[in-house]
């Protein structure tokens, strides 16, 4: 169940990393598209959940966290580069963090509300994270950028 989840949501890390949406974009547009994954894929939530369950009754699964990291990683450094993600931004300590935070909120969301408010929660958490990251000359532009990625999610799915 681990494995059939990991396959499918790092999937969706490796198409981010070798697509063509700014790294920023990339990284925003992957949390919601794994939020929705949680919410409408049962091998997905129960994959998770067992991943972190790992931790608590056994020897910690550790990959899936690392890969996460890792792609989110390459994804800032490719966010630096375009000049959207603030130069000197340390993309380890922030992929350190980013990828917990999204564990973190999905899970309080899981309890509290059976992730109903998912989509919320992690606009929320893009709220509080995006000033940090994003360059000074480029953070009117892209505050906002989670609920343009929504938006333009939301459009795609009523075109398909």
């Amino acid at each position: 169940m681990i494995g059939a989840q990991h396959e499918a949501s790092i999937a969706l890390g490796h198409r981010m990393l070798h697509g063509s949406l700014p790294g920023l974009e990339a990284m925003i547009t992957m949390s919601l598209e794994l939020a929705a994954q949680l919410r409408t894929d049962p091998v997905v939530a129960a994959g998770i959940r067992l991943t972190m369950e790992s931790s608590v009754f056994s020897t910690p699964i550790v990959g899936p966290y690392r890969d996460w990291m890792a792609v989110c990683e390459e994804l800032l450094a490719r966010g630096i580069a375009e000049g959207d993600v603030a130069a000197g931004t340390d993309v380890a300590a922030a992929a350190h963090f980013i990828s917990p935070a999204f564990t973190g909120v999905q899970l309080v969301s899981e309890a509290l509300t059976g992730r109903e408010d998912l989509d919320r929660r992690v606009d929320e958490m893009w709220a509080l994270i995006l000033p940090a990251l994003v360059a000074p000359d480029r953070r009117e532009r892209l505050i906002g950028l989670p609920a343009r990625v929504r938006t333009a999610r939301a459009a795609a799915a009523s075109r398909a």
